[in-house]
């Protein structure tokens, strides 16, 4: 059994938020000064609210969305797949995500598993909606972040609680975290050594209950 490493993966995961964060962040902010130290400040104090019916804030919304995808896409895709399964955070917490076999998993994996990115997809997908009515656009996105919020939830619980410490998006995508200097060699000896002496205790246990049974042939 690999040993649960719940505790590095949340601070890992604490990591790599507040790097994609500051890094998604940079273009956002240059675009917003750009129209306006007024503008900048005042959509952050209203959350937006206020220019939601000007063509630049259009303009704003595409950007924050493109880049959130494409540095969300780089950094919890492109990154562990490329870096045998880390990102900087798990790097730095020194644990590393693998298929049911041992080996790195496929960029298909990375990008199921990629929860910090579900939101993102979904925006992305979404967001056309916000050309036809703003309002729709907002409903949507509030009602597709808590559904991804809510998973999200239940895959942490599971972390924590499951004995293998497997989430959600670990199930779905046949992959599990383990630290990055397992011995998957020992691992895997120790494991079939267990399945040979439980196939070999059931097969005594059933070779007695033949021997005690006087009607058995």
């Amino acid at each position: 059994m690999y040993k649960k490493v719940s505790g590095e993966r949340f601070v890992a995961a604490m990591i790599d938020g507040i790097i994609v964060s500051i890094v998604s962040s940079i273009p956002v902010v240059i675009y917003l000064v750009a129209e306006g130290f007024e503008s900048f400040i005042n959509y952050y104090i209203d959350g937006g609210g206020m220019y939601e019916g000007e063509t630049w804030y259009l303009t704003f919304m595409l950007i924050a969305v493109v880049v959130e995808t494409v540095i969300g896409v780089l950094y919890f895709v492109y990154m562990p797949y490329k870096m045998n399964g880390q990102t900087l955070g798990k790097k730095i917490m020194k644990i590393k995500a693998i298929d049911l076999f041992g080996n790195n998993p496929s960029f298909k994996q990375h990008f199921i598993r990629a929860i910090q990115n579900w939101s993102v997809y979904a925006s992305a997908v979404t967001f056309f909606i916000i050309y036809i009515d703003i309002m729709v656009f907002s409903v949507v996105s509030g009602a597709v972040g808590s559904i991804v919020g809510l998973i999200a939830f239940i895959s942490y619980i599971m972390i924590l609680a499951k004995e293998d410490g497997r989430g959600l998006h670990d199930v779905w995508t046949d992959t599990r975290v383990v630290r990055e200097d397992i011995d998957l060699n020992k691992e895997f000896v120790e494991k079939t050594t267990q399945m040979g002496e439980w196939a070999t205790v059931v097969g005594e246990e059933g070779k007695s209950e033949d021997e005690d049974d006087p009607w058995k042939i």
